[in-house]
Parts: structure tokens; sequence; C-alpha cells
């Protein structure tokens, strides 16, 4: 048999700061005899401030290179417009503002092959730029559960950051990312469609990329507006809204008494009471039609 072939996935937005290593870390990806891989790569800025760059990487890149430009700033269909450059029977997924080691598409593929699931995700761990403030660490706000390789998944714990797929799941859904998910929340409904369809998903720990966590991520303001977002964000894609909008009203008149308490705990307890009382605000808010918080700074 043939190896299989994983197209790498990326989307980015301004960042060709950090973008330049990212291409480079991803060409050098451990060889194997099981997989060959190539990338497709779309700059989703209406400036097309990446094009320059990723144009010059294609031309001296070790593994096949694939541009693309979505003028239209919207991630699901910058993630569509990546997947028409799609040429293999496996798709991966990772984010402009992640790294992964060298044996990151090699831990994946081992994992979708041993585990015969439609999709392998692997854990982000955060990288600081800067030492941020101590109630962040302590808090533990940009951690992500990790869970023993092999583990299946439920779709509500699946995200693009760092996910290894079977194409042939992808190609009967059209669109595969549905573009009415414009900032976020696109991810986790492709799942939430996936698994309404039989398909399970596995979790490798030996998969892992970094993220970079630069300063202004490492705010009170930013922490909010995440929420705020992720609130809106988790309506859109719920099952069932109804539900999902009363169990938030009952909640957040329960938050909103336990934060001044919660002060008296420490910064990093008033903040995950306060990030809590936000996914539900969000909620709410966008149940009755409003946005306060319409896109995520980068």
């Amino acid at each position: 048999m043939p190896p299989d072939h994983i197209t790498v996935c990326l989307c980015t937005c301004r960042r060709t700061d950090r973008l330049a290593g990212l291409l480079s870390d991803l060409a050098r990806q451990e060889r194997s005899s099981r997989f060959t891989h190539s990338l497709s790569v779309v700059d989703n800025d209406p400036a097309a401030s990446a094009a320059e760059l990723i144009a010059a990487f294609a031309r001296t890149s070790p593994v096949p290179v694939r541009a693309g430009w979505e003028p239209v700033p919207n991630i699901a269909r910058a993630r569509n417009r990546s997947l028409e450059g799609a040429s293999g029977n496996l798709v991966a997924f990772i984010d402009d503002d992640e790294s992964p080691a060298t044996d990151w598409l090699r831990q994946l593929h081992a994992a979708l092959v041993r585990d015969g699931t439609a999709a392998v995700l692997g854990p982000v761990r955060p990288r600081y730029a800067t030492p941020p403030p101590a109630w962040v660490l302590r808090g533990g706000f940009w951690e992500r559960d990790e869970l023993p390789t092999g583990t299946r998944l439920p779709w509500t714990r699946c995200r693009t950051g760092n996910v290894l797929l079977r194409q042939p799941v992808l190609d009967v859904l059209r669109p595969v990312f549905d573009e009415r998910l414009s900032t976020g929340g696109e991810d986790v409904d492709l799942f939430r469609r996936l698994a309404s369809a039989g398909h399970e998903f596995s979790w490798c720990t030996e998969a892992a990329v970094t993220e970079e966590v630069p300063p202004h991520r490492c705010t009170r303001r930013y922490l909010m507006r995440r929420a705020l977002l992720r609130g809106r964000d988790s309506l859109r894609v719920a099952p069932a809204p109804f539900r999902a909008t009363a169990s938030s009203a009952a909640a957040l008149p329960l938050y909103t008494l336990l934060l001044p308490p919660a002060l008296l705990c420490g910064q990093p307890t008033f903040m995950r009471l306060a990030i809590r009382l936000g996914d539900h605000a969000g909620r709410l808010l966008a149940a009755a039609g409003l946005e306060p918080v319409r896109t995520r700074n980068p």
C-alpha cells in the first residue's frame, strides 16, 4: 500500500513575525515510511500581509506548499479555503500561534492508525512570551486538561488547534466549517456534526504543541472578553439552545452572588468565578440578540 499523505492546514492573520518559524517547524517534521506531508497555508488578512513570506518559503521548502488567500476576515472561510489545497487522505490542523515538536505528525499518525478513530487530538501547552503575573500562573488560565493516550473524547472537548483527521469523513460535509461562525466555534461545530454521524475521536498526549501567550492575553480584560465570546459561540453550536440558555439564566445570579466573597480568596479564585460568569453572560446576551464583544483580539 502507498504511504498516507497528510496535508497540514494553517490559517494566518497578521502574524508574520511568528509565521516563518512555524512554517520551518512544519517543513522539518520527522520523515516516515508510513506517510508523507505537505502544507496548505491561507492568508486571512485582507491586506495579504503574509503573501510574500509564504511565497518565499514555498520556493525553498523541502515539502510542497500550496498558498491561498481569503480576503474576508472569517476563520471558518479561511479553514475551508485551506482544505481546497488538501491533496492527501489525512488532514492536520494547527494554529498560527502554536509550535510543534519535530515528531508531532509522527505521533499523531501513529495514534490514528492504532486507535482507528476519525480524528486524534493532542495537547496545547502555554508558552509565555514574558513571565506572566503570578495570579495567571496560580489560576492556570492558559492550562488545558490532558488525558491518557487513547482516551475517547466527547465532541465538546474537541478543537482544531492540534488535530489529525481522516479526509473522507470531511468529504461528506458541505461546507466542512460553517461560515456563519466567523469568529469562533466553527471547530466545535464540526466535531458536533461528526459525532452525530457516529465518528469517534481520541487523545494522544505525546503529540503536543506549545501556544505562545503574549502579555496582553494575561490581563483580566482579555480573559473576560474571551469568556463573553466563548459564551456566545457556545450557544451557536449547542444542540439544545433553549436548555443551554435556561442553564445560564439559573447560574448567572448564583455566580454574581459569589463574586464578592470570592475576592477574599485571592485573584485566581475571583477570576475563575468571573470567567464562568462571563461564559454564562455571553450566552444569555447572545440569546437576546446582543453582542457586546464581536471579535477577539489576536
